[in-house]
């Protein structure tokens, strides 16, 4: 499933180039990497919206071909070459992660060869965590930050200089089914915790400008039916995938939507009955299906032990987000 192969080249970010990076969309979780409107971008002078901000901190990443394929911005330390970077949302999971890596690597080591090399990773990202270590990263500490989201646990990774055998790497990072389905069954737990909320907090927003309990709740549902139906269900029966990439905001605005329109009661039900479908079925199969590569319908490959990780700390963070509302509350 990887494919080192690809070669990647950097140039100036131009503005056409950030026009294209703000319409990019992750699924969730890694939504959070979302940037505002191009429009919004240039109005405040946010960022590679602004042209000096743009010249002097940031690149665009382009294949072969030319096709933008990321960006990277080389924030401005002292000994330090900070790197904060980016690939195409179509482009992650394909297998040219580490190969994208290597080539910043290479700028930054050619724009300032005596500076240390570092970047900083949600500790929850096990997927870019694997990729930075095939490209020669390392942990060298873990710490707690600020975020648009909250407060959330970084890794600090350094550059080492040398590229370890991703066969050694995947060894060592890859976590077994029986380690995963319990941290993946937990949702269950907290279905039960929030049973007995009276029906009126279930209405109220989290916040200003946040989803309701419903809404949230929702959210969560239709994901893991979404994943049951089209990826997991289907390997459990032997059949093709009919995962496919989403529009993310378009889906999570449907399931928001649908929450707002359920009982309290029903979205319980219907959290639990699909949470356990998925876990059923992923106990059900062997460990080597648990790893194995499948197509999905845009011919990308899906691998259920790189998702799991993701949709767990999917689960903690709306979980805690719940805690926090209903202690406020009390």
């Amino acid at each position: 499933m990887h494919n080192e192969t690809k070669s990647f080249r950097l140039v100036p970010m131009r503005e056409d180039h950030g026009r294209d990076i703000c319409t990019w969309r992750y699924p969730s979780p890694y939504d959070l990497y979302h940037w505002d409107p191009w429009e919004q971008m240039v109005a405040r002078g946010e960022e590679f919206g602004d042209p000096r901000i743009r010249e002097a901190q940031y690149r665009a990443v382009l294949d072969e071909s030319g096709e933008l394929c990321g960006f990277v911005q080389f924030f401005p330390m002292v000994g330090v070459t900070r790197l904060g970077l980016g690939l195409r949302p179509d482009l992650c999971g394909q297998g040219s992660g580490a190969a994208f890596v290597r080539a910043i690597v290479q700028e930054a080591r050619r724009s300032a060869p005596g500076n240390e090399i570092d970047l900083e990773v949600l500790t929850w990202n096990q997927r870019a965590i694997r990729t930075y270590e095939r490209a020669g990263f390392v942990i060298t500490d873990t710490y707690e930050r600020p975020t648009p989201e909250g407060s959330g646990e970084f890794h600090c990774m350094v550059w080492t200089g040398t590229i370890d055998e991703e066969e050694k790497i995947v060894g060592n990072n890859e976590r077994s089914k029986a380690e995963l389905l319990p941290e993946f069954r937990g949702l269950l737990a907290f279905a039960e915790e929030i049973r007995s909320v009276d029906a009126r907090t279930w209405d109220e927003p989290l916040g200003p400008g946040k989803w309701t309990m419903k809404e949230v709740v929702g959210h969560l549902l239709l994901w893991d039916q979404y994943f049951y139906e089209s990826a997991i269900g289907k390997i459990a029966e032997g059949k093709p995938l009919t995962l496919k990439q989403l529009d993310f905001d378009a889906f999570n605005a449907r399931a928001a939507q649908y929450g707002r329109t359920q009982t309290s009661g029903k979205l319980v039900e219907e959290l639990v009955l699909w949470r356990s479908r998925l876990a059923d079925a992923l106990e059900g199969l062997s460990e080597t299906e648990f790893c194995r590569s499948f197509p999905d319908l845009d011919g990308k490959p899906f691998v259920i032990s790189e998702y799991i990780p993701d949709f767990v700390w999917h689960d903690r963070h709306h979980i805690a987000q719940l805690r926090e509302f209903l202690s406020r509350s009390s």
